[in-house]
């Protein structure tokens, strides 16, 4: 998973005799050497205490460390292939880390692209927890033999309020702006708030508004505005009324009779989209409206398909076609235009002879 700063590994050493966890984002696997030279020096300079074994599993990424390790004289072991009962400490302690950044993330109502964020505020709050392990001391106690300071704790992902004052454009701007906290800065001794515009503010004047996540009403995208299906609106969907304007349609044609049955005007709910007669009963569903919305109930009147058929259908004579005179010779001047057969009848013999 791609962070919001271009990470998708991350690289975590645990302490064996403290279990004090330092966890590394990397983008490539291949970084993991580059920063574990950097780590070694920095623990053994910050602890005045040096490396003497190194323990990992048989991954790709740890055969670069071998002959370094080997030079400086620390003695190197991998577990056996497929075997991470051997690996116990750091298998379980990643497995910690992800299960609890996995639930800050959730919690807050955050993407997964914040991942190295929750990761590092999961790693802080192992440290400083009490295990059974350690005799139910933290780990930063067993290392630095004094007691964390659980002050500057603060939920992930809830509402931050920093001082922004000396950002100010002009005098008129706001000292502050609701941001999200998404962690400690690892160079200052500040809070990074995000804002939302995106951009992170690093502050240690900062409010706090625990009991509020206020990133997903933040980042959230707006609705669209312009809709241009009204359909959208309507109580009947995506139906669509059939025209308005009577036109000649031909219900019922016989090949015997040369004078078919024109019809004029049908009700449109007797009527579907293939020119078939529909059951009225069946089709109340169609335009009756649902429950939840009884303004809407007596707005539609019920036709009466017996009376409003017996005026629709009239005679072929008294049909009275609209002429043109127009020069264009068409198969209705000529004389060749057949109409379209809806019904007909077929005489079929009684059996078959093969």
């Amino acid at each position: 998973m791609l962070s919001s700063e271009g990470y998708r590994y991350y690289i975590a050493f645990v302490d064996a005799f403290t279990r004090f966890t330092w966890i590394f984002p990397l983008k490539l696997k291949s970084d993991a050497f580059g920063v574990f030279v950097k780590f070694k020096k920095t623990v053994e300079l910050q602890l005045d205490r040096k490396i003497k074994c190194f323990q990992a599993d048989m991954g790709g990424e740890y055969q670069p460390f071998v002959p370094y390790l080997t030079e400086m004289g620390v003695h190197v072991r991998f577990s056996c292939p497929y075997t991470h009962q051997q690996n116990g400490v750091p298998e379980r302690k990643h497995r910690s880390v992800v299960e609890m950044g996995l639930t800050l993330l959730a919690y807050a109502d955050m993407p997964l692209k914040f991942w190295v964020e929750a990761f590092f505020i999961a790693v802080i709050l192992i440290n400083n927890l009490p295990t059974a392990v350690l005799q139910f001391m933290s780990p930063y106690e067993k290392l630095f033999h004094k007691k964390p300071n659980y002050n500057f704790l603060k939920v992930f992902g809830c509402s931050c309020f920093p001082y922004l004052r000396d950002y100010s454009r002009h005098k008129l701007d706001f000292h502050t702006q609701k941001c999200v906290f998404i962690g400690f800065s690892l160079c200052h001794k500040g809070y990074k708030c995000l804002s939302s515009s995106g951009k992170v503010y690093i502050s240690r004047n900062v409010t706090f508004n625990e009991k509020q996540f206020p990133y997903k009403a933040m980042f959230s995208s707006p609705m669209p505005t312009n809709v241009t299906d009204a359909s959208a609106f309507s109580p009947f969907g995506n139906f669509r009324p059939v025209n308005n304007v009577p036109r000649p349609f031909q219900l019922f044609y016989n090949v015997q009779n040369s004078k078919p049955a024109i019809v004029n005007h049908v009700p449109r709910s007797m009527v579907d989209s293939h020119g078939e007669f529909s059951n009225p009963s069946r089709d109340r569903g169609l335009f009756e409206p649902h429950n939840n919305s009884p303004h809407l109930s007596s707005s539609i009147p019920t036709p009466t398909p017996d009376r409003d058929l017996q005026a629709a259908i009239i005679p072929l004579q008294n049909h009275v076609p609209i002429g043109n005179a127009h020069s264009m010779i068409t198969r209705g001047k000529t004389g060749l235009l057949k109409p379209r057969v809806f019904l007909s009848k077929c005489d079929f013999p009684s059996s078959f002879f093969y």
